[in-house]
């Protein structure tokens, strides 16, 4: 299995996003959120990076959170689906 190293910032702000997406009161993404938030760490493997990067892309596409939580979403999808 290929290993990603995210950093601990990048992990910190990732996880960040999640929690926010965690508490959206939306059943199915908020807990994947919640989920994938309590498991992220600096160096993740490859598989788990991409899925973080559909969850975000995903919830990126969805009118009904916020646009701030959107963008940041999108944002972050992007960078990751980079590294993996």
């Amino acid at each position: 299995m290929t290993t990603i190293k995210l950093g601990r910032r990048n992990a910190a702000a990732v996880r960040g996003v999640l929690g926010q997406l965690a508490r959206c009161g939306e059943e199915d993404l908020a807990q994947s959120a919640a989920y994938w938030s309590g498991v992220i760490r600096h160096r993740m493997g490859a598989r788990d990076v991409q899925t973080i990067a559909w969850l975000l892309l995903d919830a990126s596409g969805r009118r009904s959170l916020p646009t701030r939580q959107r963008l940041a979403a999108r944002a972050w999808a992007v960078r990751l689906e980079g590294r993996s």
